[in-house]
C-alpha cells in the first residue's frame, strides 16, 4: 500500500495520459499489472522514474570552459549555473590563477547545487 502511495505522489506520470512530443501520439497511463512488476518496483525504489528532476552533476569540462570565458576573459553567462557562479565569483580574476581556479571549483559546485534546487522547487 505504501508503495502505491509513493507512486501516486512521486511518479505521477505513471498515472496520467501524457502527450508524446516526438510522435504526436499519447502515452497511456500505466496499468496496475505494470505497477506491481518487479521491474517497476526496482525502478521506483532506485528513484529512476520519479517526476522530480535529477540533481545535476558537475561537468568539469563545462566548469573549466566557463572559468576561461567568465573569469580570465570576462564575458556573459550562457546559463543559470554560469550566472550564479559569476555573481558569486566577484573579483576572482584578480587573484593568482591557481588560487582563483581552486575557489572557482567550489563556487561552481555551489552554483550547480543551487540551480538544481531552484529547478526542483519550480517543478514541485
Amino acid at each position: 500500500m505504501a508503495y502505491l502511495r509513493f507512486i501516486a505522489k512521486n511518479c505521477r506520470w505513471m498515472l496520467e495520459d501524457r502527450p508524446d512530443s516526438n510522435t504526436g501520439k499519447t502515452w497511456r497511463k500505466k496499468n496496475f499489472d505494470y505497477l506491481i512488476t518487479e521491474d517497476c518496483y526496482i525502478a521506483v525504489k532506485e528513484e529512476r522514474v520519479n517526476d522530480l528532476p535529477k540533481v545535476a552533476k558537475v561537468n568539469h569540462a563545462m566548469r573549466d570552459e566557463a572559468y576561461k570565458r567568465l573569469i580570465q576573459n570576462p564575458g556573459k553567462p550562457q546559463n543559470k549555473i554560469e550566472e550564479l557562479a559569476k555573481n558569486a565569483a566577484g573579483s576572482l580574476g584578480r587573484k593568482p590563477d591557481a588560487i582563483a581556479r581552486s575557489l572557482w571549483n567550489g563556487i561552481w559546485n555551489e552554483a550547480v547545487q543551487k540551480a538544481s534546487s531552484i529547478e526542483t522547487q519550480r517543478s514541485a
